[in-house]
Formats: structure tokens, C-alpha cells, sequence
């Protein structure tokens, strides 16, 4: 089920941020279950499975920050092209700074007048709602750090349980090793960050 996937390669399910996040809690919550509760076999499955999400969850939750970046530039580079353009033009006119500053005023007049007049019409909202959250959604396990969660889960399975431990580590292929350390970077990442806005909070209360 977690690894089920459509024609187009997108999975079929657990597709929303908030859907993602809970199934990696509750995956994690299982890795810290004593030996006589899951075996060997299922806990490396649960273990490559929350691996698997979580990247995905990672992925998922840095798009919307890199569109944004990438707006940001696309705006920047189009305001400078549009600032040459006009610069080329009013020279082809034979119009000086003064004129050009004229025109401009004159211009962003007609655009407010315009402005003020416009009503947007309502629209069918077409996106997939299966990729969006809902903003207002609040619920108790907002404040838990996914990645955080499952470093600390496997930390507490190392402490309690070394053979156990090593055991899975070693049945991992290069694929999930790589996938494994990554996490534990961002989940250290997510962690400075966590206490760096908490301390703003503080500071703010």
C-alpha cells in the first residue's frame, strides 16, 4: 500500500503533506516495540518503508520554498528586462529622464484608476486537493518533528537493544544507507531550527 503507485509514477496513496506525516509517526512508533512484539523481518520492512516516506514527506514540504525561490528570481530577471526595455525605448523616442519620469507617473495613475475598478470574478478552484493542505488544519501532532521523532526512535532502539540494532543497519542496501544518513542530517537540521524558534517565542512572550 505504501509503495502502490499510478501509471504516471505518483503515488497512490499518502499524497498530502498532512497524510504523509502521519503515517511516518505512526511507522516510527513501531520501531521502538520490544523483539517479541514484531519481528526481525517486519521491522526492516516498517524501517526501509519510513525511510521511503519520510524522503518523500521531505521533498514534499521543500517544493513549495524552492517555488517560491524560483518566483522570486523569475520576477527579479523580469523586472530588469522590462526597466532595459523601457530605458531603449524612450531613448528611440528621443525622450529625456524628465519626460520618461512624466510618462511613468501618468502611467501608474491610469493602472491605480484601473485597479480600483477591477472585481475579480470568482474561479472554479481546479487544483488536486490531494496535494494541498488545508492551512487552517490544526491538530495535536502539529508540534512534532517527524524527522526528529524517528533519529530519537532509533537512538532508543540502539540503547535498548544493540544486536537488534546492528542487525537491521546491516541489512541495509546502499540505496537505504544513503537514505538514512540523510535523515539523520535534516532531522539534526529540523532540530536547531525547532529550538531556534522556540527561543523566539520566548524571547516574544
Amino acid at each position: 500500500m505504501l509503495q502502490q503507485v499510478k501509471n504516471n509514477g505518483m503515488r497512490a496513496n499518502f499524497r498530502r503533506e498532512h497524510d504523509k506525516k502521519i503515517c511516518c509517526l505512526g511507522l516510527t512508533s513501531l520501531i521502538g516495540l520490544p523483539a517479541d512484539h514484531i519481528p526481525v523481518e517486519a521491522l526492516d520492512g516498517i524501517f526501509k518503508a519510513t525511510l521511503d516516506l519520510l524522503a518523500a514527506y521531505k521533498d514534499q514540504i521543500a517544493e513549495p520554498k524552492k517555488q517560491n525561490e524560483d518566483d522570486v528570481d523569475d520576477m527579479d530577471g523580469f523586472d530588469a528586462d522590462e526597466d532595459d526595455e523601457e530605458v531603449e525605448s524612450d531613448k528611440e523616442m528621443g525622450l529625456d529622464d524628465e519626460d520618461g519620469d512624466e510618462l511613468n507617473n501618468l502611467h501608474l495613475q491610469r493602472l491605480a484608476a484601473e485597479a480600483r475598478g477591477f472585481q475579480p470574478a470568482d474561479e472554479d478552484d481546479d487544483s488536486d486537493d490531494d496535494f494541498s493542505d488545508d492551512e487552517e488544519l490544526q491538530s495535536p501532532i502539529d508540534e512534532v518533528d517527524p524527522f526528529v521523532l524517528f533519529v530519537e526512535s532509533v537512538k532508543g532502539l540502539q540503547a535498548s537493544d544493540l544486536a537488534r540494532f546492528q542487525n537491521l543497519v546491516q541489512t541495509l542496501d546502499f540505496r537505504y544507507q544513503a537514505l538514512a544518513n540523510g535523515i539523520g542530517q535534516y532531522a539534526e537540521e529540523r532540530r536547531v531550527e525547532i529550538e531556534r524558534e522556540n527561543w523566539r517565542r520566548q524571547i516574544h512572550s
